[in-house]
């Protein structure tokens, strides 16, 4: 989202004679509106009246209008400050930290029907059709034209794709935007989600149920950070158009954006799904996704964090990879070592040892204690599951290194607990390659997750120069 700063007047929907000047501003630290003047409207002291003033009140104000100096409407919601609820006399500032803005209406509510999402990789991810197509049958052939050059341009939108996703319905078009005149034309192809929603939703609900999935779609499609470039809401109402709109969000710096051009189908580039180069129809598609991220969003959360917060530090990056696949490994395998009878009966077995050899109540009691809460299956074997289920894609790894999932392990102790040697952990070089490596593990699961078969999920991995790179730094590291 593109940062800005404009100045006009603001009041409340309810005091809309009572208006004071300021500026809305959007920048890396957020969204915040201050005001010359104070917002809220209080009668002025009599003469002889004495007004004792305390320190400032923090407020929050569900819902500001303004007006911006080139007549755009602008709607803030809750709007955060600390100022004086009083009359103050002379000049006065107000400094409000704002929620959600949105330019283009006076809307009367947080509710909204409808979203347009645009993200900066999406025309790519989308395969879009080129938008010059040959000249229609009623154009002049060449012998007509003299030194000139007919093209044809399509205006109208595309859709792409289309799903009802929990009763919202679900478009992915792709059409043109731009000027034209009899001296000028240009036009930019723009890809976008258009989401009409069955129930109105509010701003938060709308960018944690609808906008974080679909960038995360594109996330683990393409393997590279994806930013948010634009955010469109409708207000539910029965004349509400679009508004420009603009919240507090972490994104990836202009500086972590791909410097890459390629076509995301290179060799060269981490992508494994694309709308043309998708093994499901892409109607499917979507609405497997909208379940499957529903179903495992702490997998996705913790697997993505470093394209969201791409400054991570190589540890952290690592730890969040490995929670992820700590956390899916949990939902879709066994995390037991044993089964329960056979356990229990183990540890009926190991009491019984203790008791018969003499050994003290105590240690009998604490025995039984640790043995009863210890059937979980050790983490480097949890992350040895997830490496084999992805056949030929693990195979390729552990013939590079045989005890990636130990070395993984350990790498994840020596960060989270300091527990692991400094001999037994890899180093900061060898543990980010992998977390590269153990990424495109999870990658893999999760395409078997939307029902892509394994044939077709280990020749997309293998394929990659980006999988094949990391796999050989493994292996130097296991040699060193």
């Amino acid at each position: 989202m593109e940062h800005f700063s404009v100045e006009g007047d603001w009041w409340l929907p309810e005091s809309e004679n009572h208006r004071v000047s300021g500026t809305l501003s959007h920048t890396a630290d957020g969204l915040e509106l201050v005001l010359h003047g104070q917002l809220r409207e209080y009668p002025m002291p009599a003469d002889n009246e004495v007004v004792a003033y305390g320190p400032p009140e923090w407020t929050v104000t569900p819902l500001i209008h303004g007006r911006t100096r080139d007549w755009k409407d602008v709607t803030v919601f809750e709007a955060n400050g600390a100022n004086y609820a009083g009359p103050v006399p002379g000049e006065t500032r107000e400094s409000y930290r704002v929620t959600l803005a949105l330019i283009g209406c006076h809307a009367p509510a947080d509710d909204f029907s409808g979203a347009m999402i645009e993200f900066d990789q999406l025309n790519s991810w989308s395969d879009a059709p080129s938008i010059i197509i040959n000249p229609s049958s009623n154009e002049p052939d060449e012998s007509q034209i003299t030194n000139r050059i007919a093209a044809s341009v399509r205006l109208e939108p595309l859709t792409l794709a289309h799903a009802n996703i929990n009763g919202d319905s679900l478009r992915l078009e792709t059409g043109v935007q731009g000027s034209r005149s009899s001296q000028s034309i240009h036009f930019d192809q723009f890809s976008a989600f258009a989401i009409e929603m069955g129930q109105p939703a509010n701003a938060r609900t709308i960018v944690d149920t609808r906008v974080r999935p679909l960038q995360d779609l594109l996330i683990f499609s393409l393997g590279r950070s994806v930013q948010l470039t634009s955010l469109m809401l409708r207000p539910a109402l029965e004349n509400g158009r679009y508004c420009d709109a603009y919240l507090n969000a972490i994104q990836p710096t202009d500086d972590a954006k791909p410097t890459s051009r390629n076509s995301p189908w290179s060799y060269s580039e981490p992508s494994l799904l694309s709308v043309r180069w998708c093994p499901l129809p892409i109607d499917d598609l979507l609405r497997q996704w909208f379940e499957l991220w529903s179903d495992l969003r702490e997998t996705f959360v913790l697997l993505h964090a470093p394209h969201y917060a791409p400054f991570m530090y190589t540890e952290n990056r690592f730890a969040s990879i490995f929670q992820s696949a700590e956390a899916f490994h949990k939902r879709r395998f066994d995390s037991r070592e044993l089964d329960p009878a056979t356990h229990k009966k183990r540890v009926q077995d190991v009491i019984a040892a203790i008791d018969s050899s003499g050994g003290s109540q105590e240690i009998s009691d604490w025995a039984r204690r640790v043995l009863q809460a210890a059937n979980y299956k050790p983490l480097w074997l949890r992350i040895d599951e997830l490496v084999k289920s992805t056949g030929a894609v693990g195979d390729a790894i552990l013939d590079a290194a045989p005890t990636f999932a130990r070395a993984a392990a350990n790498a994840r102790t020596g960060v989270a607990h300091g527990g692991s040697s400094s001999s037994e952990r890899p180093d900061s070089v060898a543990r980010y390659w992998h977390g590269v490596v153990l990424s495109w593990v999870l990658r893999a699961c999760l395409l078997l997750q939307l029902g892509v078969p394994l044939a077709e999920v280990v020749e997309r991995v293998l394929q990659k120069a980006p999988f094949q790179h990391a796999v050989e730094q493994i292996r130097i590291a296991q040699r060193e």
